[in-house]
Formats: C-alpha cells, sequence, structure tokens
C-alpha cells in the first residue's frame, strides 16, 4: 500500500473526532472503478438496478427508505489502475457523506478487484462502514481483526478452495508439493495469482507436515517448461499448476515428454469455475495420455440455466438507460452473462432479506450507526454485522452460506477424466455446509493411471537417494557390486568351457586365434569325446 493512501488515511481519521453523523435514511454507495470488461459501470450498474428492482418486488416496502448513489472513474483494465485513482474516489465518498444531514447508515458496494478490495476495507473501517464485496474473494477478508466490516460474497471462494486442496493432499498422504505459479499478469488470472498465494501460505504454516516449493514461472517462455518441470521432478510428485487454462496443455504436453505423465506424478490446476463435465481441449492421443494425469479443480459452478432470463433483462437495462449498443467485447464471452454479474445480484438480495428480517424482529435500532468513531468500529456496528454470521440466504438462484467472518462459503470440486466419455467429471467434492468440511467421492475417483493406487509421495531414498540411512545405501551397493561381477565372472567361466567343447564337435571352427584368454584363473572343464555313445557319469574324470 503507497505512502499517499496511507497519509490519507490518517487525515481522514484525525477528521472524523470533530464529525458526527446523525440519524436518516440508510444510503448506498456503489464503488465501480476502471475498465474492465467484466465489471465496467455499463455492466455492473445494471445489474444493480434489476437487483434492486427484483428484491423491491420480493420484500415490498424493504427499500423505501434507501438511497443510492454511484461513484464511477473510467480507467483501463487492470487491479493496478483501479488502485490509482483509490485516493481520488475516497475524496468523493468523504464528499457524499459530508453533504448529506441525515444518515442512519451507509453501505458500501464493490466490484472492484480484490487489490482495490483491501485499501477500501481499510477505509472503510476507519469510517465504521459496511463494506459488501462482490468479485474479490481473498482469503485475506478472513481477518476480522483488520476487515471487521466486511462482507465478501464473491464467487470465488479461495479460502475453500485453499481447504479442499489441503484435504486432497491429506486424504492420499501426499507432502511433497510443488506450486507451479505463473508471474505475468496479463497471463495469470487473478483467481490463480490469489489461488497460489492462499495454499503457499498455508503449506507454510506446517513445516514439520508439508514439504513446499514454489516456483514462479513466465507461462508465454515454453521454452522454460522443461526447466521448471524438471525442478518440480526432482522435489516432490505433487504439482499444483496456477496459471491460465489457455496454457495448461503445453505445459502437460512437456511434462509428458519428461515422462512425469506415467502415473508416477499426478498435476492438479486451479480454475476459477468449472462445468459438471468439462473437457478443455480436443480429445486426441497426446491429451489422453496426459490427461489422466492432471486433476482439475475449482469452486462449484452456478446454475447457468436459472440466470439466463435475468441475464437478458441486464441486457435490456444496459441498453434502455446505459446506451449500450454491443453486448460482445473481441476476445471475451459475454460479459453481461458472468460469474461476476451473479454475486452482485445476489449481494442485493442478501441485503434486502436481511433488512426485511430486521424490520419483522423490530430490530431497527441497529440501523442507527453513527460513523465517525475515533475508536473505531462501534458495537453497534459490531452487532448489525452479526445478523450476517454464520447465516444462509436461500435465494431462488440457490442459497448463499456465510461463515463466522462474514465471508461467502462455496464447495469445490476436484474434476478428472472419464475414460468413458473422455470427459473431465467430478472425482471428489468438497462440502463446506460442515465447520470442518469433507471430502467426498465418486466412483471415478479410484481411475489412477497405476493399478496400485494414486502416486506414492516420495521415492523410498528420497528424490536424490539420500534419505535411507547409510547402511541401507552400502548395503544396496555392496549387493549391486556382487550380483554384477558375480554374473560376469560366471560368464566367464561358462564360456571357458562351452568353447573347447564347441570346438570338438566342430560347432566352431579350428582358429590360430585366440578367442578367450584366462591367466590368472585355471578353469578344469568337463570334456566329452567324440564318440558315437554317450559314456556313463563314472566315466567322467
Amino acid at each position: 500500500m503507497n505512502s499517499q493512501f496511507l497519509c490519507g488515511l490518517s487525515l481522514l481519521r484525525f477528521s472524523l473526532l470533530f464529525y458526527p453523523l446523525e440519524a436518516g435514511n440508510i444510503k448506498i454507495i456503489s464503488i465501480i472503478i476502471g475498465g474492465h470488461p467484466f465489471y465496467q459501470y455499463e455492466v455492473i450498474a445494471p445489474t444493480y438496478d434489476i437487483a434492486f428492482a427484483d428484491a423491491e418486488v420480493a420484500f415490498p416496502g424493504v427499500f423505501a427508505g434507501v438511497t443510492r448513489k454511484s461513484i464511477f472513474r473510467l480507467g483501463r483494465s487492470t487491479c493496478d489502475d483501479e488502485f490509482q485513482s483509490l485516493h481520488a474516489v475516497m475524496g468523493d465518498i468523504m464528499t457524499m457523506l459530508h453533504d448529506t444531514d441525515h444518515d442512519d447508515l451507509t453501505i458500501l458496494q464493490t466490484p472492484g478487484c480484490s487489490q482495490t478490495a483491501v485499501a477500501l476495507g481499510d477505509f472503510a473501517r476507519e469510517l465504521n462502514l459496511p463494506l459488501l464485496l462482490t468479485t474479490a474473494g481473498g482469503a485475506v477478508f478472513l481477518d476480522r481483526a483488520r476487515f471487521p466490516t466486511v462482507l465478501a460474497l464473491a464467487y470465488s471462494d479461495h479460502s475453500s478452495m485453499c481447504d479442499g486442496a489441503v484435504a486432497m493432499l491429506e486424504a492420499h498422504n501426499w507432502t511433497t508439493v510443488t506450486l507451479l505459479c505463473g508471474s505475468l499478469y496479463r497471463f495469470a488470472s487473478p483467481v490463480s495469482v490469489i489461488g497460489c498465494q492462499t495454499l503457499e501460505k498455508r503449506l507454510l504454516e506446517m513445516p514439520q507436515t508439508y514439504d513446499t516449493n514454489k516456483i514462479v514461472f513466465d507461462p508465454e517462455r515454453n521454452d522454460t517448461y522443461e526447466e521448471i518441470l524438471g525442478r518440480a521432478r526432482n522435489q516432490s510428485r505433487v504439482i499444483l499448476i496456477y496459471t491460465d487454462i489457455g496454457f495448461l496443455k503445453a505445459i502437460m504436453i512437456k511434462a509428458s515428454t519428461l515422462h512425469m505423465t506415467n502415473g508416477e506424478f499426478i498435476f492438479l490446476a486451479l480454475q476459477a469455475f468449472s462445468t459438471p463435465s468439462i473437457r478443455p481441449w480436443p480429445s486426441d492421443e497426446i491429451t489422453r495420455a496426459f490427461s489422466k494425469s492432471l486433476i482439475i479443480y475449482s469452486n462449484v459452478p452456478p446454475n447457468w440455466a436459472i440466470w439466463n432470463e435475468t441475464f437478458q433483462r441486464i441486457k435490456a437495462k444496459a441498453r434502455a438507460s446505459y446506451n449500450v449498443t454491443s453486448f460482445v467485447t473481441p476476445g471475451l464471452p459475454d460479459v453481461y452473462a458472468s460469474i461476476l454479474n451473479i454475486p452482485a445480484y445476489e449481494g442485493v438480495f442478501c441485503l434486502a432479506h436481511f433488512l426485511h428480517d430486521l424490520q419483522r424482529s423490530n430490530r431497527t435500532d441497529l440501523l442507527h450507526i453513527r460513523h465517525a468513531n475515533s475508536r473505531g468500529i462501534s458495537t453497534r456496528t459490531r452487532d448489525l454485522l452479526r445478523q450476517f454470521e454464520n447465516r444462509t440466504f436461500h435465494l431462488a438462484s440457490g442459497s448463499v452460506l456465510l461463515n463466522q467472518f462474514n465471508y461467502r462459503r462455496i464447495d469445490t470440486l476436484f474434476m478428472r477424466l472419464n475414460n468413458v466419455t473422455m470427459n473431465y467429471e467430478p472425482g471428489w467434492f468438497y462440502d463446506v455446509s460442515v465447520d470442518s468440511g469433507t471430502l467426498h467421492r465418486t466412483p471415478i475417483a479410484d481411475a489412477w493411471l497405476d493399478s496400485k493406487g494414486p502416486p506414492k509421495n516420495r521415492p523410498a531414498c528420497g528424490f536424490r537417494l539420500n534419505q535411507c540411512p547409510l547402511s541401507n545405501i552400502k548395503t544396496l551397493t555392496a549387493v549391486g557390486v556382487t550380483v554384477f561381477f558375480g554374473g560376469l565372472m560366471g560368464a566367464t567361466v561358462i564360456i571357458g568351457c562351452l568353447v573347447p567343447t564347441m570346438r570338438r564337435y566342430g560347432l566352431l571352427p579350428e582358429s590360430e586365434e585366440v578367442w578367450l584368454q584366462i591367466d590368472t584363473l585355471q578353469v578344469t572343464c568337463w570334456h566329452v569325446p567324440r564318440t558315437s555313445t554317450v559314456p556313463n557319469y563314472a566315466s567322467l574324470p
């Protein structure tokens, strides 16, 4: 976080000592920064509009006292660009607060990515404001000491994907792990970057259990694949890959040429989400060979069929109110029917459920919050946010489960190749509906390349033959040397016996050339004389 932001945050906290806010209506401020195609203003703003309209139908009058405001800053398409605009956005938020005479509760909501959400989370804590996140899903938001006012409803649950990955390691007794993490931002999706960081942090917290290695690489440099895979081969049997799926095939083909797809190694690749049955690339002999060693895991995808009608209404709203004429972005899928629209819509419905329940239980006093509090987050704000903890919102689109940290939990699928359909299908299912999480199996979970089962955790004497006791290594070496030279001496004796006999029977031509000469070893052989009868054993010398 840059010094400019920290300085501004300190001045802001000082100014709040002299600015108490009075009671009034609820204000919801939508903060949309940057021009990323999937969560730009023309995409998310109509999504919010449709969500508020639908929620008003489901809960009549629930938003009667709500005022909606938007802060929009146009920028380029990366999280870094968003972050550079934050100082101006924070000023806009303060202006909105100061220009309002009566304001019980102000709620911030943003579809911004994790870097932006982290800074806004710190900002919201200092202002005693709830912050609703619908895109950022990093496990960093599980830190309630730092982010006590954050509600994380994004559809990328890095916490459950990390928990599921650890459950897979535990289930198969895998402790030697290499993380291959894409470094180049435009070729490593935010899901991959955060996924790698989250699992690395978790495994490093258990150094007595896991031997964790991390290799950062540029996915575009396919000339480096052999080197990074060679390093992984010499230090682990389990390799997790974090990069765009477009590079995954080339990486696995190189692994196949290095004989790493023969059943001794297992690869796991994280993706944002997958359909229950997918074929990430055309099926041919090459892809079938390496696909048997590759597991793809992700959060359970939404039921897209349920959302089709809603997506069409969002498009209609964008066309009518936001002058959108084209819904197709070159090189990208339909941004109006994406995984990022869904939590933006569902977040509004969770808020409507919450307000409706407060009205029914006559607890609207929780909405009267004095945001300017020099002692940090107020007790009343904590009481309000506790209404979301360990709660499941049952929506028409499905259930939204929040844990004790107000963080959305989503089940995780581990998919592997079905040798019959040649599609990737669920092999394991990590269920987050219980506190500890449970890993369930399907019949294709046991479709290992090796009939003996999953890959072993490590070679018997380690990857460099340095983990066996020295006496064992000496014994193995002595046995090997003995067998080798014993076999060599035995072969010499046999040859020494057979050559004269074969010459006597004319099987080898007589020659002045010496075939075999043994100076240091005298060998006595039994020679059978040239007779037409076979001698008895008593006649042998």
